[in-house]
């Protein structure tokens, strides 16, 4: 993932990661026959800077 030259990082900054873990990963496997590496993308969100809270959203559905 490439910074935009207006971002601007700051090191006390301070942030939250929220996935939506079934999206993703659907998205992963039938888009790009591919997985999704979440310990890459938690490492590209946070680029230094504090990691106050990662939540991951998934929901339960019922097999049949």
């Amino acid at each position: 993932m490439k910074t935009h030259a207006k971002e601007t990082l700051y090191k006390q900054q301070r942030i939250g990661v929220f996935v939506d873990v079934q999206n993703m990963y659907y998205s992963a496997r039938n888009i790009y026959n591919s997985k999704v590496d979440f310990k890459a993308i938690l490492k590209q969100a946070i680029r230094g800077r504090s990691l106050i809270r990662a939540i991951a959203y998934v929901i339960k559905a019922d097999v049949k």
